[in-house]
């Protein structure tokens, strides 16, 4: 069986990117289907002799990309993954509509395969083919926790406040890592949370158009508020945009990590959240809002706590319960070899290429 991976960009370090580490899972899943012959290709090299290509093409040039793939349609047949949500009602329709003008052309020879149940349906689409971010559970493991490389790597961070906040942890180190926006780190509400808890926090941010003024202004945004309600005794926050290992000795140095998306949540590029799931994998437990697919990944009390924000109550009890039972961070684990891992991703390829050579 020959099989392409169809992408519009590079795939090589740094995997900081959720589209690209999504790329690379899915290549190592499909390799692990078995019997499959797996090349790398884009659409303008014309068309090739492939039982399937696995189209995973970054907006903005997604669905006008396939419009290159017609003559590859009628002797393949384009798997289409689709991992970003639907950021408004006019692209969530519109897209709609091109996939259904195109599905009527070339009917089972188009598959659509969404990341989760929620991209599906906030494109008003069906969710009856869910292939979700494979994860390497080889690499991301529950270590020791190595403070000494931490802090090395901490300190080599451009922007940085309160670092030695850290070494006076005593009620558990909450992690957050992403970007510093209000959708995806509304301060306000988690400093709050924060502030009835026994727990330091390490916020290690990135920004999407780099460290400019306006990122560091959120950043003094952060520093000022936790000044002004009494933790910044609590608080540890740096700029940084991490490798892999990095990332890893980062999680495993955590006792719990922290995803507290807004509802309004709008930039995310692969759902459920890349980081999340590497966490998860390390045997993490996360405590997330109830924002997009996390509210069916994140099972209270079972691998982590999907909680209101607004609420401070929710997050301490849910921090207490996660640092006092270390079975939900073994849970959570397991969430991820069961349904995450590039075995069990590459599983449901197996069964899928198999419904659709019948």
């Amino acid at each position: 069986m020959k099989i392409a991976l169809i992408i519009n960009f590079e795939l090589h370090p740094p995997w900081s990117d959720g589209i690209k580490v999504f790329a690379r899972g899915l290549f190592d899943s499909i390799v692990k289907t078995g019997d499959a012959q797996v090349t790398i290709d884009n659409l303008d090299n014309g068309t090739k002799n492939y039982d399937y290509d696995h189209a995973h093409i970054v907006y903005p040039t997604g669905p006008m990309t396939l419009m290159k793939a017609a003559k590859r349609l009628k002797r393949t047949t384009i798997l289409k993954h689709i991992v970003t949500p639907a950021v408004g009602l006019r692209t969530a329709i519109n897209t709609n509509i091109f996939y259904n003008t195109v599905g009527a052309l070339y009917g089972t020879r188009l598959v659509k395969c969404f990341s989760s149940e929620f991209v599906a349906h906030s494109y008003f689409m069906r969710d009856n083919l869910v292939i979700p971010p494979p994860i390497d559970t080889e690499h991301f493991i529950w270590c020791p926790k190595d403070w000494d490389k931490l802090f090395c790597i901490l300190g080599e961070s451009g922007t940085k406040r309160w670092l030695n906040n850290i070494k006076k942890s005593d009620g558990g180190l909450v992690l957050y890592s992403g970007p510093l926006s209000k959708d995806r780190f509304p301060y306000i509400d988690v400093l709050n949370a924060l502030k009835h808890a026994k727990c330091q926090i390490l916020v290690v941010g990135r920004f999407w158009g780099g460290l400019n003024n306006e990122a560091i202004s959120y950043v003094n945004d952060i520093v000022s508020y936790a000044r002004k309600i009494g933790i910044e005794n609590k608080v540890s926050i740096v700029s940084r945009t991490l490798s892999e290992e990095e990332k890893i000795i980062l999680i495993n140095c955590a006792d719990a990590i922290i995803q507290p998306f807004d509802s309004k949540l709008k930039n995310i590029a692969v759902d459920p959240p890349i980081f999340l799931l590497e966490s998860m994998a390390c045997a993490k437990p996360v405590i997330s809002s109830k924002s997009h697919s996390l509210n069916s990944v994140v099972r209270n009390g079972c691998n982590g706590y999907a909680v209101d924000w607004h609420d401070p109550e929710q997050f301490s009890e849910a921090l207490s319960n996660c640092l006092s039972c270390r079975q939900i961070g073994t849970n959570a684990r397991d969430t991820i070899l069961q349904n995450f891992s590039i075995n069990a991703v590459a599983k449901k390829l197996r069964g899928m290429y198999d419904a659709l050579s019948r």
